[in-house]
């Protein structure tokens, strides 16, 4: 192989990087949602975006639709569920879509209601694996029993993106 080969070899490899790169520190409608849509029509889903420099809340999902939002260069997450503003519960992940790609790091919550309970969890779920892989959505005092540092309004709060 010659050097003008090699070269443009390393060129090209340089540009996918700096394309991938680029492409996979934007944030914008990562998260999905699934499940029965009487319980979708009634969650509100608020997300913390963390940046090396600051932190936002906004409103991604409410009533069954997803509200579009874009935010560039996310390094963590905290998520706040809420259903009907009576029930929460909390998710924080660093965001691996840098590493993994944008198609495998799709951030995917799936809600399941069993025995009058809503689970949510980041991996599908029935009713047998409900209680194991799911987290159960709770009042705001008995979460804040397990996270004591939460704010209820993060939950209840509607914050669109400008």
């Amino acid at each position: 192989m010659t050097i003008e080969k090699m070269n443009r070899i390393i060129f090209v490899i340089i540009i996918v990087l700096i394309t991938n790169c680029k492409s996979t520190m934007n944030s914008t409608n990562k998260f999905l949602f699934e499940g029965d849509q009487g319980l979708l029509n009634n969650l509100k889903v608020n997300v913390k975006f963390y940046t090396d420099t600051k932190s936002d809340l906004f409103t991604i999902y409410n009533q069954g639709k997803k509200i579009n939002y874009q935010y560039e260069g996310v390094r963590f997450y905290e998520v706040y569920l809420s259903y009907k503003d009576n029930l929460f519960a909390y998710f924080s992940f660093d965001d691996v879509e840098r590493a993994l790609g944008p198609e495998v790091s799709k951030a995917k919550f799936y809600v399941l209601l069993i025995d009058g309970n809503i689970y949510v969890s980041r991996s599908k779920m029935d009713k047998n694996t409900a209680k194991l892989k799911g987290t159960l959505l709770l009042p705001y005092k008995k979460l804040q029993i397990k996270k004591p540092n939460i704010n209820e309004t993060d939950f209840t709060k509607i914050v669109y993106h400008k």
